[in-house]
C-alpha cells in the first residue's frame, strides 16, 4: 500500500511504498518532480530491501521549486520531516538537485549508521557499493560460456 504525504510548508511530497514500516530513499529537487516517478523509485527500494529479507520499505521525495525558491524549499522540507527522521520511521538522503550539505539537519538526527558517508576513493561508500554489484555480476557473466 503506497502512502503519499504532501508537505504543508513547501510544494513537496514524500512517497512511501509500504505504510507502517521504516522507509528509506532519496529526495530530488527540480521545477517539477512527478509523483509517479517517485512511486517507482520507492518501489525499487522496497524490492532491494526484500531481496535481503529486510522489513523495510522504500521512500522517495520530491521538492518542486524554481531555482530562486530552491534553498528555502529545501530548508522547509528538512524542518518538516526532521521529527520523522529522528524517530527512525523515515530515512532520506539528498538526490539529484540537492547538495548533501542541505540535508545536514536530517543527517544530525538520522539513526542510521554514518558509515554510509565514509569515502571509498572518489566516492562515498554507499555509491561505491551500489556500483560494485553490477560490476561483479558483469564480470561473472563475461566468464560464462
Amino acid at each position: 500500500m503506497v502512502g503519499l504525504r504532501k508537505l504543508s510548508s513547501t510544494n513537496a511530497f514524500v512517497v512511501t511504498d509500504l505504510v507502517d514500516v521504516p522507509s528509506f530513499g532519496i529526495v530530488r529537487c527540480a521545477k517539477k518532480i512527478l509523483q509517479g516517478g517517485a512511486k517507482d523509485l520507492a518501489r525499487s527500494m522496497t524490492y532491494t530491501f526484500a531481496s535481503f529479507e529486510m522489513q523495510r520499505g522504500g521512500a522517495s521525495g520530491g521538492i518542486n521549486a524554481l531555482p530562486d525558491e530552491k534553498e528555502e524549499a529545501i530548508e522547509n522540507f528538512v524542518s518538516e520531516l526532521a521529527d520523522d527522521v529522528e524517530a527512525g520511521s523515515l530515512g532520506l538522503d539528498a538526490g539529484k538537485g540537492i547538495l548533501p550539505s542541505s540535508f545536514g539537519k536530517l543527517v544530525d538526527v538520522d539513526t542510521r549508521s554514518d558509515l554510509r558517508f565514509v569515502e571509498q576513493g572518489a566516492d562515498q561508500l554507499e555509491t561505491y557499493l551500489a556500483a560494485l554489484g553490477p560490476v561483479i555480476v558483469a564480470e561473472h557473466l563475461n566468464g560464462l560460456d
